[in-house]
């Protein structure tokens, strides 16, 4: 359906894009199959109706947007006599060369996540996305509990830990009170994109890596999860940078700095070094101005979605030859991910070699 077709009262998630200069229309699946309902671009659009009639596609379309849309079911390429999308389209298939992630700590977490979601066969993307997201989570056992059995306990250790000679403003309350943030005085925030450095210590060991992380100045903010359920999550602590070079830099030195502490992992991070205690990502702030419906700008939030979407395209594909998860990893790594690592490849963002870990 083109905008203009589209009639109040419209879905609130739908209503809230349709104005956008970007949006080309919505994308409604014609048969139960494994196809989804999608939000195009204008760009996209136009390709779409375009190729009504059969055709070559034009060479402006890069050739991993062209298996993108093949595998998703919005396009259709011949072989032979017949048509053919989705997992049957073998020939636009993403060859399995160069696909198997590295042997590294977080990299071991992630093919686990995937692996132990795709083995419930669960055709709800919603609830696979959240699975993934909060892989090797720990349980908030009794011990955890009645260690700090007053709800505001947790929040004034971690608010002690933090000296002043560290130069952070005053805590805040982020969102629905999941975090305390901090940010630096004087450093700006970055208005493109977001570097993230994942410290992830076991949780009895969060103060001292708090600490540590407090003395980075090259970060403009740091977060960390204000009471037992979120500090038992991987993600507990986050530093932003506004560049690489900086987050390089922090980095090195809590490598150093931490040697001792045992990690807990980040899964869907790349691993820096040799340990899991420390992982990277990016926020990328042009992806949501450019299409905001695409989803969620933290990285892991959108990358767990998109997994979580292609597993149960391959469940519901009868033409799937590989397994969901693997199906998944290929299926990202057409947006831009690269499934060796977890991390944007070089054609979305410029990563040096540094940050996979071979500094």
């Amino acid at each position: 359906m083109e905008p203009g077709a589209l009639h109040p009262p419209l879905p609130a998630w739908l209503a809230a894009h349709a104005t956008h200069p970007a949006f080309g229309g919505l994308l409604i699946p014609a048969a139960d199959d494994f196809r989804v309902q999608r939000v195009v671009t204008r760009e996209t659009a136009r390709l779409f109706q375009r190729l009504a009639r059969p055709g070559r596609v034009p060479r402006s379309v890069p050739s991993h947007s062209l298996r993108a849309l093949v595998l998703d079911g919005v396009l259709e390429v011949r072989e032979g006599r017949r048509y053919l999308s989705g997992a049957a389209a073998r020939s636009c298939r993403v060859s399995p060369g160069g696909m198997t992630a590295t042997q590294s700590a977080t990299g071991m977490l992630s093919l686990a996540a995937l692996q132990d979601a795709a083995a419930l066969q669960l055709a709800a993307p919603g609830v696979l996305t959240r699975l993934l997201y909060h892989f090797n989570t720990l349980p908030a056992s009794p011990a955890w509990r009645s260690r700090y059995a007053d709800g505001l306990a947790l929040e004034r250790e971690l608010r002690r830990s933090i000296p002043r000679s560290a130069g952070l403003e005053a805590p805040v309350t982020a969102g629905q009170g999941a975090w305390l943030s901090w940010v630096r005085a004087g450093r700006r925030r970055s208005s493109g994109t977001i570097w993230k450095l994942y410290v992830s210590p076991m949780p009895d060991q969060l103060v001292p890596a708090l600490q540590a992380a407090s003395q980075q100045r090259d970060a403009f903010a740091m977060k960390v999860g204000r009471d037992v359920a979120d500090i038992l999550r991987p993600d507990k602590l986050v530093l932003y940078f506004a560049t690489q070079r900086r987050l390089a830099r922090a980095a090195r030195a809590l490598e150093r700095d931490l040697a001792s502490v045992p990690a807990h992992g980040v899964p869907f991070t790349g691993q820096w070094g040799a340990s899991a205690l420390l992982s990277w990502g990016v926020d990328s702030g042009g992806r949501g101005s450019a299409a905001p419906w695409s989803g969620d700008d933290s990285w892991r939030a959108w990358l767990t979605q998109r997994l979580a979407t292609a597993m149960v395209q391959a469940l519901k594909d009868p033409e799937c030859a590989v397994p969901p998860w693997r199906y998944a990893m290929e299926r990202v790594s057409l947006d831009g991910v690269d499934v060796r690592t977890w991390t944007p490849s070089r054609r979305v963002a410029g990563v040096s070699r540094a940050l996979h870990g071979t500094h």
